[in-house]
């Protein structure tokens, strides 16, 4: 039971559109550790909440419930002393006190005198034999003593509860075997129900934990064992109603042997427990240190990509936002294509789009800014910012795939592009879906050396170079999709990183 508990054996945001989310931010994704078990990043649990004063509150109704069982079965025992075995109210307490750790709680073989004394005696004899193990078993010190009372009330019902369905069988000879084990099956279980709900919701508003977690982690494995130790209880009843102490003494030598013999088992096994526990807490402090580990990795992409853009706008800031455009529009069509979203395919093909531009840094400004048309030596010059782009991100390891599509960004789908006249599809298909992001953008945005056009006028564009400077699967994307990517425009330098 959470807490040292003893017990017996068996007592004891706003939506987003669909736009939005097929663009989400590249360098807001988890990078995924190669380990064989998967941690949920984005779901975080909510963590247990414990309830003390409900647990204070149950206490105090188990203390004050089991004080008047107690009261009652005080009562009959004044008025027939002999209906109690004080000898199994004895062994009771001697029980209780030597409880078997396990697994984080105390168990304890209580339910074989208090299922004895259920058989001789009746129920409110089980109760005062159940209270008697809820004494020993508190003997020792405790730090929180209103536990105590609980315990004892707790212990009190729950044999009570045994002895009335015990009783509830119909009325037969008391040496029947089938009779014998009919009453210790039924008894013993009800015994095991009636003390492991509470004793589950009990441990719920202690830890926070649900009851049906504490149940599965500490008393499941009890059932089988408990509903064994209630024939053997009604075995133990018989020997003493016809054989005397001595022979009960004689009886119960299999039972302590039992006992050492389980103290044995579960020792071993309590310390497996604890070191799958120890385990446990090992995986999930690693589990911790991969995800800042990833959060490391992850803010060093951003910064890289964010650099890398930067000084791009930094010498062709007449075409700011350009690149998020197409990365935005290019994942967009990228995924209509087939591409799965989030897969290294579609990656590249979003960081490829974004620094398409990337080797212009390596361009001279006379060129690159010159406000006139260039000249046959300058267009040379110009060219060759797709090789110089990937130069660059070849050398970085998270932007080597995309190198390629920056290469490749300005061939052209009838093979007359540069810089190596690939054609159909010897072009990368992310450079296939750039060259019809990187046209519309372009012919929709403010240049120096003409006014941005109407959407339907780069659209009419690009349906009429299909086949020849565009890949034509490509452009039937586009066509199906172009308002959506015009929707999206203003927003896109924000959904892309």
């Amino acid at each position: 039971m959470h807490g040292g508990k003893k017990a017996w054996i068996v007592l004891s945001a706003p939506s987003r559109t669909d736009s939005e989310r097929r663009v989400a931010p590249i360098a807001t994704r988890q990078v995924t550790a190669p380990v064989a078990v998967s941690v949920p990043a984005p779901a975080q649990a909510q963590p247990a909440r414990p309830h003390p004063r409900l647990a204070a509150a149950l206490a105090m109704l188990m203390a004050a419930a089991g004080a008047l069982v107690l009261l009652s079965g005080a009562r009959a025992f004044i008025a027939h002393p002999d209906g109690v075995p004080l000898v199994l109210m004895l062994i009771a307490a001697l029980i209780g006190a030597i409880p078997l750790p396990a697994y984080g709680s105390r168990v304890s073989l209580g339910p074989l005198p208090i299922i004895a004394a259920a058989f001789l005696s009746g129920p409110l004899a089980a109760a005062l034999v159940g209270c008697a193990a809820a004494i020993g078993a508190e003997l020792r010190p405790h730090p929180h003593g209103w536990r105590c009372p609980y315990n004892a009330g707790a212990f009190t019902l729950a044999a009570l509860v045994g002895g009335l369905a015990g009783h509830a069988l119909p009325t037969a000879r008391e040496t029947e075997p089938l009779y014998l084990l009919s009453f210790g099956l039924i008894a013993s279980g009800a015994l095991y129900l009636a003390n492991i709900v509470p004793v589950c919701c009990f441990g719920w508003a202690l830890s926070g934990d649900s009851p049906l977690a504490i149940w599965r982690e500490r008393f499941r494995w009890m059932l089988p064992q408990t509903l064994l130790l209630g024939p053997v209880g009604t075995g133990v009843a018989v020997a003493y109603r016809y054989a005397g102490l001595y022979e009960l003494i004689a009886f119960a030598l299999p039972v302590v042997a039992m006992h050492l013999a389980w103290r044995q088992y579960l020792a071993h096994t309590t310390r497996s427990v604890e070191d799958l526990r120890q385990k446990n807490a090992d995986l999930i402090q690693l589990a911790a240190r991969l995800q800042s580990a990833n959060e490391q990795v992850l803010s060093t992409y951003r910064g890289t990509l964010e650099a890398l853009v930067g000084a791009l706008d930094a010498r062709d800031n007449e075409v700011q936002g350009h690149s998020y455009r197409v990365s935005a529009y290019s994942q967009i069509m990228a995924e209509q294509l087939g591409v799965e979203r989030g897969s290294i395919e579609w990656e590249t093909i979003a960081r490829g789009a974004l620094l398409h531009d990337v080797g212009k840094i390596g361009i001279r400004d006379a060129v690159l800014r010159k406000p006139g048309a260039l000249d046959d030596a300058e267009w040379v010059e110009m060219r060759t910012h797709a090789e110089i782009g990937f130069g660059i991100l070849r050398d970085i390891d998270f932007l080597k795939p995309a190198a390629a599509l920056v290469q490749a960004h300005h061939e052209r789908y009838d093979g007359t592009g540069y810089p190596r006249g690939l054609k159909g599809e010897q072009i990368p298909l992310g450079a296939r879906i750039f060259a019809v992001a990187d046209t519309f953008d372009a012919i929709t945005t403010d240049r120096p050396y003409r006014r941005a056009l109407p959407p339907e006028a780069a659209v009419a564009e690009i349906r009429r170079c299909a086949g020849s400077q565009f890949d034509p699967d490509v452009v039937e994307v586009f066509l199906n999709l172009w308002t959506e990517l015009w929707a999206i425009r203003p927003d896109a330098v924000h959904m892309v990183a």
